[in-house]
């Protein structure tokens, strides 16, 4: 989609492309930054906004595993070109020649983030790089081996957001990899039948051996596979609950609302009570106030 767009396009323009993006691509997040004030809303969504225009373009082509040192290494083309476009955002040289693309359009808002806030390089190089990866590993032998990889996908997404939200602890990176691995473990109990499809699994090998799961049960379902979700049910529950203890250490600006939500909407993903497309009630809102409220070393409510 082209814009017709004038040669010096606004940071406006770019953050309503922005909105427009992620009210398509991430409705749930869309709404979760309407509680945020406008400045930090913008820029949660451009960051949101780009991480899913990255994840598009270096999943475009699949990394062959059997060839070292093409995917994800310094001859890998896609990965080269994403670190150049990191590079022109940094640099404040991303073109605004017309016509002006969606696209381009979302690194422009990025540019205007970057410059108004610490958001280090090296979390977006980082995100570039385990996104790209991703492609190349099938499976993953241990919790370790996968929450490493969690740490550089999701993980540097939610450290970019902190970045923007201000987290007044110096534990933040920690607690914005608990959250990204609580949310990534949604991902991976909700979507593991598209994953099998593909060829993929993302539920730790040892954890199959521990739950007596066999990859065939992936497909057939049965106790082994009850046994397999309920764990990693549990674990992403932990990751949900930590990650919930902190949330005082941010801003009552908005930022508390905003991260409750995302969290209580995707628990209840993870519960199976909810369709990742479906809209938000007026008992998530009310929920997610009552999180947000919530004072520290109080109990957590009870759905967590």
């Amino acid at each position: 989609m082209i814009h017709s767009a004038p040669s010096l396009v606004s940071p406006e323009d770019a953050f309503s492309a922005v909105g427009k993006f992620c009210r398509t691509r991430a409705p749930q997040t869309h709404f979760a930054t309407s509680f945020l004030p406008k400045r930090k809303r913008d820029a949660v969504r451009a960051l949101v906004a780009f991480c899913l225009l990255t994840s598009d373009a270096l999943r475009s082509e699949d990394c062959d595993p059997t060839v070292s040192g093409v995917c994800c290494g310094p001859d890998d083309p896609l990965l080269a070109m994403y670190r150049l476009r990191v590079e022109e955002i940094y640099s404040g040289k991303i073109d605004r020649s017309s016509p002006i693309s969606r696209d381009r359009l979302i690194l422009i808002a990025m540019e205007s983030v970057v410059s108004s806030y610490e958001v280090p390089i090296e979390l977006l190089n980082e995100f570039g790089d385990g996104v790209r990866n991703d492609g190349r590993v099938l499976r993953y032998a241990t919790w370790s081996s996968l929450e490493r990889h969690v740490h550089r996908t999701y993980g540097a997404m939610c450290r970019m957001i902190a970045c923007v939200l201000g987290v007044s602890h110096s534990d933040g990176p920690r607690f914005a990899n608990e959250l990204a691995t609580a949310l990534a473990l949604t991902r991976v109990v909700s979507n593991y039948e598209s994953h099998w499809r593909r060829g993929r699994i993302y539920f730790p090998l040892a954890d199959l051996a521990e739950c007596r799961c066999a990859e065939a049960d992936l497909a057939t379902g049965g106790e082994s596979l009850k046994r397999l979700m309920s764990f990693q049910s549990a674990r992403a529950r932990s990751f949900y609950r930590r990650a919930a203890e902190r949330i005082a250490w941010l801003g009552d600006d908005g930022s508390r609302m905003m991260v409750s939500l995302v969290i209580v909407m995707s628990w209840s993903r993870l519960k199976l009570t909810r369709s990742p497309t479906a809209g938000v009630s007026m008992r998530d809102v009310v929920t997610a106030w009552r999180l947000a409220r919530r004072r520290a070393g109080k109990p957590l409510p009870t759905f967590l």
